[in-house]
């Protein structure tokens, strides 16, 4: 029985960790699927801390799913584990909080966040959460010196995973207060953290547990199936040693060439048997570590696509965040009668240094070497006359982006792009520059 109880805990602690890999996935279908399937394992098995736990998540993703009240009633079931366990509880209120923050039931989010700001035994994490949306409330409410007085505290105590909602929420109250230049600082500190969370939090956590999980449960049903083969191989084994000594004692028995030619003509059909069965067995084998190559031939296939998908999110935001740099310099320069104010002139020289800045093109290179491997080895073997500026140029074409895209990440016009993209085609030794993206792609 004690076995029995370490099986069913395993399985349920293993499927909890798939449901949170699906869910950070956003898919969210999957993983109500596996989380109620834990769900309903602990409480069947009456494990209040795992019920507790399994509770609150089926509740945030219902939450996902815009089912709130079927949130709710998770969330009082979760509640009803708490006990006297304060740290529970902070958590379950950090839960509601979002309940009602999606639902735009914004006075009660305020009174959950009074309650939880004011517990000493609160996690930062969950009082964090609470500050953002706050800050959101507040500005959203154009409530803003109390929407400011939010910032300090929810800066104190916000870790790493939520800093982009915090400061994304931060430059949306800057924005509503006019003041576009902290704006574009929080922005940035959006990308960098993003950039962070995605380098160590994705690809080592998302990929990393879903790989090892998925892993453990292919190691365990192999074991199964290794267990069942080598019983059956055992009974094989066996009966025919049987059949043998059966053979032996018969031909010894009757000593008649006729019995003797039978028995030979039976060994020769269990020898045929046995040859059949071995290569039923060696194709079983095949077709196992066929399934495992074709299984990390997936995995991997997927991860590339995370980072191609991360890579043109990361590029069409910082094409939207030249697009409105560009337009806040054309406003300021068409003004006349802020011309000669130092501090416009400042502001307007801050902006272009902006435009200059080329961390971001070194980090695409980065990312996208580490999304399309090979590619620009490839390239610079081929065209070794290529300069840096022209393998980002094609390295934007290979990601299928359109004219004005490019010409806003490189900070030209259009018909410059245009212009280049005809040299460059020269350069590679094609004779239309309509025919240098399946050049690219064929690469």
């Amino acid at each position: 029985m004690q076995k029995n109880k370490l099986d069913w805990h395993k399985e349920a602690n293993i499927l909890n960790g798939i449901a949170g890999v699906y869910f950070e996935e956003r898919n969210y279908k999957k993983a109500r699927e596996i989380a109620y399937k834990c769900y309903t394992t602990a409480t069947s098995n009456k494990d209040s801390s795992l019920s507790y736990t399994c509770a609150l998540d089926m509740a945030l993703i219902a939450n996902k799913e815009k089912k709130f009240n079927e949130a709710i009633k998770y969330i009082k079931e979760a509640q009803t584990y708490e006990k006297r366990n304060y740290k529970k509880r902070s958590r379950s209120l950090a839960v509601e909080a979002e309940t009602m923050f999606l639902q735009k039931k914004y006075d009660n989010v305020i009174n959950i966040a009074e309650e939880l700001l004011n517990d000493k035994y609160a996690d930062k994490d969950n009082k964090s959460i609470v500050l953002i949306y706050l800050i959101n409330i507040y500005t959203e409410r154009k409530e803003y010196l109390k929407a400011y007085n939010c910032i300090k505290q929810a800066e104190d105590q916000t870790g790493l995973k939520n800093k982009p909602y915090l400061f994304e929420s931060v430059a949306k109250l800057y924005k509503a207060t006019g003041n576009y230049r902290h704006a574009l600082n929080y922005m940035d500190s959006v990308i960098v953290y993003n950039d962070s969370i995605t380098t160590v939090t994705n690809r080592q956590l998302t990929e990393n547990s879903k790989i090892k999980i998925e892993i453990m449960k292919f190691k365990a049903d192999m074991d199964k199936q290794l267990a069942r083969m080598q019983q059956r191989h055992y009974t094989l084994i066996l009966v025919m040693c049987i059949l043998v000594l059966l053979i032996t004692i018969a031909v010894i028995m009757m000593r008649n060439q006729r019995i003797k030619s039978r028995n030979q003509h039976k060994m020769m059909e269990l020898q045929l048997e046995k040859e059949q069965h071995e290569k039923r067995l060696a194709e079983e084998q095949a077709k196992s570590v066929e399934m495992e190559a074709h299984y990390r031939q997936e995995i991997m296939k997927h991860s590339l696509e995370q980072k191609q998908k991360e890579l043109s999110i990361t590029n069409m935001f910082i094409s939207s965040r030249n697009e409105l740099i560009g337009d806040l310099l054309k406003h300021l320069t068409d003004i006349k009668e802020v011309q000669g104010i130092t501090g416009v002139q400042t502001l307007v020289q801050h902006l272009k240094q902006l435009l200059k800045t080329s961390n971001e093109r070194d980090n695409f290179i980065i990312n996208f070497e580490s999304a399309n491997p090979d590619f620009i080895r490839t390239l610079k073997e081929m065209h070794p006359d290529l300069s840096s500026s022209d393998i980002r140029f094609l390295s934007y074409i290979r990601m299928n982006m359109s004219t004005k895209d490019i010409a806003s990440l490189t900070n030209i016009n259009p018909e410059s792009c245009k212009r280049r993209k005809i040299r460059i085609s020269k350069k590679l030794g094609i004779e239309s520059s309509a025919e240098l993206y399946n050049y690219i792609i064929k690469m």
